[in-house]
């Protein structure tokens, strides 16, 4: 969950993260911080199915401990339906207001597809991949998820391989699992920066400063 605070407060403190990881490197950062990579209708479905599963239960318990018929003789098989149909929508409802009990139900394969397709479609784009020196990373933060997921173009490619990125993603992700605050995403590309600028990429005289610092909140 996102710690407190209005959106532009979070894209000022933002902007500022950016324009100082910039400062200690030849890169360019972009950074999106996303409400969700999906909306997961597959596990909205099965919020229904297993509250009217539970709903059906309750009928049949009942039906068991109706020895007298009263059950019977009060629910008639057209208010057992509309007994189902309440459990369908209760269930819809709680799987929608609580996206930690929906993702339960997202095989974790599946929230990473998502959560890549979606960093993808960022990078494609806003043609990040169009920059001069083509040394742009992108730093996209799935909120809901608890995902970061991180691109870099060509130019960073060699020095930034798959499992380096991976031990930064899975850094931020582990410190996200209780909450999102700008000091993660700070501590994230600050370290990014210093690697970058340890590898090959000290910063030049000038800022890069062809992308934008502002960052994409959505």
């Amino acid at each position: 969950m996102r710690e407190r605070g209005s959106p532009d407060t979070w894209r000022l403190e933002l902007e500022r993260i950016i324009e100082d990881a910039e400062s200690r490197c030849s890169a360019e950062f972009s950074v999106v911080l996303a409400k969700a990579s999906d909306t997961y209708y597959g596990a909205l479905s099965a919020g229904i199915f297993l509250f009217q599963g539970l709903g059906l239960l309750l009928v049949s318990i009942l039906d068991l401990l109706d020895v007298g018929g009263q059950w019977h003789a009060m629910y008639s098989a057209e208010r057992r339906a509309i007994l189902l149909l309440i459990s369908g929508v209760l269930g819809f409802l709680l799987f929608w207001a609580l996206p930690s009990l929906r993702l339960k139900f997202v095989p974790r394969t599946t929230i990473l597809k998502k959560v890549r397709e979606a960093a993808l479609a960022v990078f494609t784009e806003a043609g990040l991949f169009n920059t001069t020196h083509r040394r742009t990373v992108l730093v996209f933060i799935s909120e809901m998820e608890k995902r970061v997921d991180i691109l870099v173009d060509k130019g960073l490619a060699e020095i930034l391989n798959e499992n380096r990125i991976q031990t930064f993603e899975e850094e931020a992700c582990l410190k996200m699992r209780r909450s999102l605050s700008p000091s993660i995403v700070e501590e994230m590309l600050l370290n990014m920066a210093s690697f970058i600028a340890e590898n090959g990429f000290p910063p030049g005289p000038q800022p890069m400063g062809e992308l934008s610092n502002a960052p994409d909140i959505r």
